[in-house]
């Protein structure tokens, strides 16, 4: 009875530092760094790299694709970050055309809108809802004819024209 309380002791003093090194980790990132912190941080990676090599290898789902953003992308297309959305509405058009049942994006779009970005992000929600995966508050309006190809080059063509319209006028002035 004494060895098994002592093993719950133990367990709940290991439990409550792990706990607390959490709780610590938000006063770090606000730049008030504890010697504490950084050694019950080091043991819960140390704990963690432990289970993972118990556990062992985990098999590959061959469904599932990952689509990342390569060298010759960021050549060609600039600084991540800093494409236009109509880029990323593009990649979400081919990539449901291509058959994609889940399309995720892990980034922030933190940079400003331009009057184009509206149009790529319609694309975006009206590519999301063939997926079932749009909530219906921010579907655009339906169109006449529906969503066919047609419907996403015209808008294509459409934004393409805002944007030469756009440089236009920074180079007017």
């Amino acid at each position: 009875m004494k060895l098994r309380l002592s093993y719950i002791a133990i367990s709940l003093v290991v439990a409550f530092s792990f706990g607390a090194v959490h709780y610590l980790k938000d006063a770090r990132n606000w730049g008030q760094t504890s010697n504490l912190v950084a050694t019950f941080d080091g043991l819960e990676t140390a704990f963690l790299d432990h289970k993972f090599r118990q556990r062992g290898k985990v098999g590959v789902n061959p469904s599932v694709v990952i689509a990342a953003v390569d060298e010759k992308a960021i050549r060609d297309l600039g600084v991540w970050g800093s494409w236009e959305r109509s880029v990323y509405a593009t990649m979400t058009k081919n990539l449901v055309h291509a058959g994609a049942s889940v399309v995720a994006y892990d980034m922030v779009w933190a940079d400003e809108s331009k009057s184009a970005t509206r149009a790529a992000a319609n694309r975006m929600v009206k590519a999301l809802n063939t997926l079932g995966l749009a909530p219906s508050h921010l579907l655009p309006k339906p169109a006449s004819e529906g969503d066919d190809e047609e419907d996403w080059e015209e808008e294509e063509e459409e934004e393409e024209e805002e944007e030469e319209e756009e440089e236009e006028e920074e180079e007017e002035e």
